[in-house]
């Protein structure tokens, strides 16, 4: 059983769940399994905890390390509390659905449906470093579906890699622990290893302002599918963009160099499109991806998990982890928490009164062997099929069940029309029938009188035609709430002939006119937010929104349409009206500038100054200098033997906050903190050098001190 030390104690009671054993943790929070004492189900309840910031203390509250780590707790558990309830209004089978937010203890709690199943990654170490290509395309592209669900809405998730892909026993994958408070927390703290993951971010997820949006995720998506191919991510965008900075070769290992033994030129190629260092170069929606996925010759197959769970731990025992062995049967049944801190010896059937504190508490508990009490799994006690509850019947006992209940009203029907005699059957004779048995009923009925007969028969006949009324109205009543909701022609109007039909002729055409409407509408929002934009003059970067990137979108969108031709061409005549604009009132501002040096006298230089003591720098209004977002101080060499010193290095500040072409100018002591100093700077990340909005390399100049 997985444990930690800031984990709340199996059988503490949250509102009405019983919390079990724990699941997972992170450098986030921690979950539980956890039983919901009013439904008698099983949930997964996310506990918001931030390793960095919060502990818990001895009554169970959770609170700030301290005084200086408050701001930042509490904006975390602002984001998570934002998470849920965006979690909250998807009910996609794809993302992970989230049910509740409960806030006590001073945090936060997210209850979430459970289902059997392991991560990714999980499977991966268990069943084979790397996926064939049916495999993939069974996995990813329902991943997709999810994505493009979430990205209509505007949601980014951040954090998509293999531990964060769920795979379910029964259902397919799942996207779970959306990155948005890894987001939050590591935008507050300056932290980059809680900003991102090294190797699936990419480039615009380094700076808390870069720009993010679904083509974020594709990278991620990307990224995922080459671990599956080869066994390890790509190379991580900060070393790509060192090294593409410099003017050297991209590090990154083309897959369709790689992977062309063994994959399709089509699923190749996506892998590569998605992992381009350049958002532009990326594809924009999950539905771009996803269609050129589909153009795989190989047919998707979903991933099988085996059935039995002592076969696959992971499954019995939680998401995240598993411990080696089962619980032992033989501990005892978990006790019940009582106001004042009792608890009930053992379970009963019946519920069990204590007196404590001269209060009296009623606990009303399932039994301890019964086959509906969950207390066994929460405490790892069970040894079967911990998803029996969840799968339900099986589908053989729920037939025998429907015939045993068919065979008792025909023998009722058969007993009442025979008369006394039929229900007391003699026993005397060696050849006498049991009339128990299907051969002796029907033995007897075709020996009974032709009225006998000709009852039974018509009330078969009653029940076939009741059976072909019931489904004739059915098929009726659906046809027109088809043609309702194509006179309507709304969204609304076929979501609901969708959810009130299940198995329809005309679904497939009502999907696909949702679908049309949908893109009619989004098209209409971009259309209106790219005039809005264009009106108010916000063109390009590093206006965000702008209206070229708007544009592009509606390009994306709705490829082919008339109108995008009549938007380029206004939007490029509104550039070049901007520029002409700018460069206008540029040249109106040199020619100032020098009509005032010409006027103004000339300063009389001081006796015994120098020319280079005379010079001052003179920076433009508009001139913004790098400033430092990622810049941890260099490591103390092992061979100074206890000397300070001081190294003054040059390099260059890249438009993306990179560093390069970094080179020592002086030192002292010489030679000794050189290569500390260039190893430091080669990992520092800094705002960009701006001039008037403009993003341009920059070279700069830094001391850098070194104590033991």
């Amino acid at each position: 059983m997985s444990t930690h030390v800031s984990a709340l104690p199996v059988g503490h009671k949250l509102e009405e769940y019983l919390i079990g054993r724990l699941l997972g943790h992170g450098g986030f929070g921690l979950t539980y399994l956890a039983q919901d004492t009013n439904l008698n189900a099983l949930v997964a309840i996310k506990e918001f905890l931030p390793q960095e910031f919060a502990v818990r203390s001895q009554n169970a509250t959770v609170i700030a390390k301290s005084e200086f780590d408050a701001e930042s707790y509490r904006w975390g558990l602002d984001r998570f509390k934002e998470e849920a309830r965006a979690l909250a209004r998807f009910k996609h089978p794809n993302i992970v659905r989230v049910s509740r937010l409960i806030e006590a203890n001073g945090t936060a709690y997210m209850v979430m449906d459970f289902e059997p199943g392991m991560t990714l990654s999980q499977y991966l170490k268990r069943y084979g470093a790397t996926l064939e290509e049916d495999l993939l395309l069974g996995m990813f592209l329902p991943v997709l579906d999810g994505l493009e669900a979430l990205h209509r809405l505007q949601l980014v998730h951040r954090d998509i890699k293999p531990s964060n892909i769920y795979v379910r026993a029964y259902g397919g994958p799942m996207l779970i622990d959306f990155g948005a408070v890894r987001q939050a927390i590591g935008a507050a703290s300056r932290n980059l290893t809680s900003l991102v993951t090294p190797g699936y971010a990419p480039i615009e997820q380094y700076s808390s302002d870069g720009r993010q949006g679904a083509w974020s995720d594709l990278y991620a998506v990307g990224a995922t599918i080459y671990y599956c191919m080869f066994g390890h991510a790509p190379a991580d965008a900060a070393r790509r963009s060192a090294a593409l900075s410099d003017a050297g070769d991209d590090p990154y290992a083309n897959a369709a160099a790689r992977g062309k033994e063994r994959y399709s030129k089509e699923l190749l190629e996506c892998v590569d499109w998605a992992l381009q260092f350049r958002v532009r170069d990326r594809p924009q929606a999950a539905h771009e991806l996803r269609e050129k996925l589909r153009l795989s010759p190989v047919q998707p197959r979903t991933i099988e998990l085996p059935e039995s769970l002592n076969e696959v731990p992971e499954l019995q025992y939680g998401v995240m982890s598993a411990p080696t062995q089962p619980a032992a049967t033989g501990r005892p049944q978990p006790t019940a928490l009582l106001s004042g801190g009792g608890s009930l010896p053992e379970y009963t059937n019946h519920p069990r009164t204590d007196i404590m504190s001269g209060e009296a508490t009623v606990v009303s508990l399932p039994t301890a062997h019964g086959p509906d009490s969950l207390n066994p799994f929460i405490d790892g006690t069970r040894g079967g099929d911990a998803t029996q509850l969840m799968r339900g019947t099986p589908l053989s006992q729920r037939l025998r069940v429907q015939w045993q209940r068919l065979r008792n009203v025909t023998l009722a029907l058969w007993a009442k029309a025979q008369g006394p005699a039929v229900q007391q059957p003699s026993t005397q004779g060696p050849n006498t029938q049991n009339p128990s048995t299907l051969t002796s009923r029907l033995t007897q009925h075709l020996r009974e009188p032709r009225s006998v007969r000709i009852l039974v028969t018509a009330l078969v006949v009653l029940a076939l035609t009741a059976t072909i009324l019931a489904f004739s109205h059915r098929m009726g009543g659906d046809k027109q709430l088809y043609q309702a909701a194509v006179a309507a022609d709304t969204v609304a109007s076929y979501q609901h002939y969708l959810q009130a039909c299940r198995s329809c002729d005309q679904r497939a055409d009502a999907q696909t006119a949702v679908a049309r409407l949908q893109k009619t509408a989004r098209a209409a929002d971009l259309q209106a937010r790219f005039k809005d934009l264009l009106d108010r003059g916000r063109l390009k970067a590093p206006a965000s929104p702008n209206a070229g990137a708007v544009l592009h979108d509606l390009e994306a969108a709705v490829p082919g349409d008339a109108r995008i031709a009549e938007d380029r061409n206004s939007l490029d005549v509104a550039l070049k009206a901007e520029q002409k604009k700018a460069e206008e009132e540029k040249a109106a501002r040199a020619a100032e500038q020098r009509r005032l040096a010409k006027a103004a006298p000339k300063p009389k230089p001081a006796k015994g100054a120098s020319a280079a003591a005379q010079k001052t720098a003179v920076a433009s209004a508009g001139e913004q200098m790098p400033t430092a977002v990622f810049a941890p101080p260099p490591k103390y060499p092992g061979d100074a033997k206890g000397v300070s010193g001081w190294v003054d290095v040059e390099f260059n500040v890249n438009v993306d906050g990179s560093t390069s072409a970094a080179a020592v100018v002086d030192a002292k002591p010489k030679g000794v903190f050189d290569d500390a100093a260039l190893h430091a700077i080669h990992g520092w990340i800094f705002n960009p050098y701006t001039v008037n909005g403009v993003r341009e390399r920059k070279r700069i100049r830094m001391r850098i001190q070194f104590k033991p």
